[in-house]
């Protein structure tokens, strides 16, 4: 629980030093999408210190690590840099590199839901930012 709650407060203070460096840019930053991806985060967190407490305790040891990329859909920088980081605060994965748009994780389940939850992570964040995702559409495109 504790490493939770640290986690998010550096979530926290990295995203609002990320708004305050960032500057009265076109993106801005959304309340909303900060209430939304805190409740995910927090989930997240939960679900992934249980399933790696359950991995290390489990006789068997189910582990399928892997070294994964994602070319991400988030075209900004500060955006991509909050994600890569976020990602290894969340139990289970860590981001070992991003270059050109594209993230390299370390993940105890190298399985498809890694590359998974790695997109629902980066939806949160460009809902966060105010950032469409590339090949998305807004409704002023429709």
């Amino acid at each position: 629980m504790l490493a939770e709650v640290i986690g998010l407060t550096v979530v926290v203070v990295a995203t609002a030093a990320a708004v305050a460096l960032r500057g009265a840019g076109p993106c801005g930053f959304s309340v909303w999408g900060m209430l939304r991806f805190s409740a995910f985060f927090i989930h997240h967190s939960f679900r992934g210190g249980w399933d790696v407490a359950r991995r290390a305790f489990s006789p068997a040891m189910p582990l399928n690590p892997a070294v994964l990329t994602c070319r991400l859909r988030l075209r900004d920088e500060p955006a991509q840099v909050f994600l890569v980081n976020v990602i290894s605060l969340l139990p289970g994965t860590v981001s070992a590199g991003l270059e050109r748009g594209v993230i390299t994780l370390h993940a105890l389940d190298g399985g498809p839901a890694t590359i998974d939850e790695t997109r629902a992570l980066e939806e949160r964040v460009a809902e966060l930012f105010r950032l469409r995702l590339d090949g998305e559409r807004s409704a002023a495109d429709e």
